[in-house]
């Protein structure tokens, strides 16, 4: 399996996000079909990282943590074959090694966010990229559960209640 889905929730911000093998340049049907741009390894919205969180560098460095946890393609093909009982020693895919997630044979991560602010979007992204990457490989799920980036914070915004102006706040007493 080459595609791995996730989604990632924080306040009223939902996040879906979608980590597959880059294909190669002859065979970027699937991408074409998107409208996505084809050169960009991680898009939001189908707007690229840069453009969605506006250069907001803490935002950006928070979600591309996640990419140092993505193996090179070659070693997850190899992986891949591996495990599966019909494997042939010769893949047929060449050898990309040492190329990361922005390398041209690497992965290709695409979310689709809706609903809340910035930082609620971006908390919701790195869960469902922390949770992705678990699908993706077991070994990484301690790491990620001792840092606590696999536990979804469950803080809400509390519902307004009749009687009162606010969730909690009253109308100003008067005693006559």
């Amino acid at each position: 399996m080459n595609n791995y889905l996730a989604i990632g929730r924080r306040k009223s911000a939902g996040a879906q996000v979608s980590i597959y093998l880059r294909v190669e340049p002859e065979r970027q049907v699937r991408l074409s079909q998107t409208k996505t741009r084809p050169d960009a390894p991680f898009l939001i919205n189908k707007k690229t990282i840069d453009e969605y969180f506006q250069n907001d560098t803490n935002s950006i460095e928070a979600i591309l943590f996640f990419t140092t946890f993505l193996p090179s393609a070659s070693e997850f093909r190899a992986e891949q074959e591996l495990a599966r009982p019909d494997a042939q020693a010769d893949s047929g895919w060449p050898d990309r090694r040492g190329e990361g997630p922005e390398g041209k044979g690497g992965f290709e991560i695409q979310c689709f966010v809706s609903g809340g602010g910035l930082t609620a979007q971006k908390e919701a992204i790195c869960l469902a990229l922390a949770r992705a990457i678990c699908k993706m490989d077991q070994k990484f799920r301690p790491i990620l559960k001792k840092k606590a980036f696999l536990t979804q914070d469950s803080r809400i915004k509390e519902r307004r209640k009749y009687g009162l102006k606010k969730a909690r706040k009253a109308p100003q007493f008067s005693k006559r």
